[in-house]
């Protein structure tokens, strides 16, 4: 699931009556009307300290619901939310809902955030250097818009939109973004238009168990389509699961992010995050191609709690053949899960990340893929 938190932090506040309440607020679903769409929810605050952010809080949540109770089997359709603000005055909000219509036949998804978020720019590369840091702030107003059809059993194309609006400021005098002299870092419009397919046969998507999954993109960028930027994007993504002893899973995952032409730095593919690599700054390592992949192992262990190991590695070079195994990144670690939905298998998800020199704590809902 996309949303989660990179608490990349010296200290972390979580409160406790996270798990506390949850019995409380999570929602059992409405069954006085069979006729009605079954509907469920999970919401929960939480603080936290980063030296970049000083105090935060905020919260998110997750609504989800199908079609209808008699037709279980269908895909649920999700609401996500989140939102913190800062005592620096920086603050980040997130919606993505994804709907599925006429029993799983269509597919639309969107993107909406907003934000003014303190990040750090490394530079372009694979062998960047950490005294090379820059800061600088980024005002972010993006959407994205994903609708598919189904075309055969499993399989749905469909057509990709995404608009950025971004401005780059409060970065340090004397250093390369305050120079101009890396592309965007005056900031501008990325706007592009693209097909994507997927195949999806997983058993569950909030938390699958067996089945496969592979969506494949290309989106372009270019006066046409309103961009300051002309670029492309080219993106697949292919997971596998399996059951092990009817409650333990492995899932395998292998991922790539592509581009060419001439892309601005923040929209180059970024090493690390919530979701691939856990355990390095997002950003950290950028560059125009990326190729990763990761393993997860998932063991329940009592009442509503599991655990999870994960492994990864991968890189980012400027081109396909520069790619070398001397030079992956790795990443390991542990997560605690908290199942809030036993129907959907929803999970509140709890992450440690290690990679080389880095580490990473990490909040969200619903597995990482």
């Amino acid at each position: 699931m996309k949303p989660a938190f990179n608490f990349r932090m010296t200290y972390i506040l979580l409160p406790l009556m996270i798990f506390y309440n949850i019995s409380a607020v999570a929602q059992e679903p409405d069954t006085s009307n069979t006729d009605n769409a079954t509907d469920n929810w999970f919401a929960y605050p939480y603080f936290f300290y980063t030296p970049e952010t000083k105090f935060a809080f905020g919260g998110g949540g997750i609504f989800f619901f199908r079609e209808t109770e008699q037709n279980l089997k269908s895909k649920p359709s999700k609401i996500i939310a989140n939102a913190f603000y800062t005592t620096q005055k920086q603050y980040l909000t997130e919606l993505v809902p994804e709907f599925y219509f006429n029993n799983s036949e269509y597919y639309i998804s969107a993107y909406f955030t907003f934000f003014k978020f303190p990040l750090k720019y490394y530079g372009i590369g694979n062998s960047t250097n950490d005294e090379d840091v820059e800061n600088f702030t980024n005002r972010r107003i993006k959407f994205s818009l994903n609708a598919q059809k189904k075309i055969y059993d499993e399989i749905r194309i469909g057509i990709v939109f995404e608009f950025a609006s971004d401005k780059i400021y409060e970065f340090e005098e004397g250093k390369s973004l305050s120079k101009k002299t890396v592309t965007g870092s005056s900031g501008g419009i990325s706007s592009g238009i693209g097909l994507i397919f997927t195949w999806d046969s997983r058993d569950n998507i909030l938390n699958p168990s067996s089945g496969e999954y592979f969506i494949m993109s290309g989106t372009g960028f270019g006066r046409m389509t309103g961009s300051d930027f002309n670029f492309t994007a080219l993106l697949f993504d292919l997971r596998k699961y399996f059951s092990i002893n009817s409650d333990q899973v492995i899932a395998l995952q292998l991922y790539g992010n592509f581009l060419m032409n001439n892309p601005p730095f923040y929209q180059l593919a970024q090493l690390g995050g919530e979701l691939l690599l856990r355990g390095y700054y997002k950003g950290r390592f950028r560059d125009k191609f990326y190729l990763a992949s990761q393993i997860v192992y998932r063991i329940p262990v009592w009442w509503k709690f599991g655990i999870v190991t994960f492994v990864g590695i991968g890189d980012v070079t400027n081109s396909f053949s520069n790619f070398a195994l001397n030079r992956l990144k790795y990443s390991y670690g542990a997560g605690l899960r908290f199942q809030i939905d036993e129907k959907e298998k929803l999970n509140l998800r709890m992450d440690f990340g290690i990679g080389k020199n880095s580490t990473g704590f990490y909040i969200g809902i619903g597995e990482a893929f």
